[in-house]
């Protein structure tokens, strides 16, 4: 006999903003690398500041 189904419950989720902004950065650059230059337009950050 097969079970039913229960849908799960998600009651609440914390997010801790510092820590994955930390997480979603990019790494340090090394010697010799150059950065990647992004058009101005492409903007993913989820958590927008008002100093940029």
């Amino acid at each position: 006999m097969k079970k039913i189904y229960e849908i799960p419950q998600i009651k609440l989720i914390k997010l801790d903003n510092e820590i994955s902004l930390v997480l979603s950065s990019d790494p340090p650059i090394g010697p010799g690398e150059t950065m990647n230059q992004v058009p101005e337009y492409f903007n993913n950050n989820p958590y927008p500041t008002p100093l940029g």
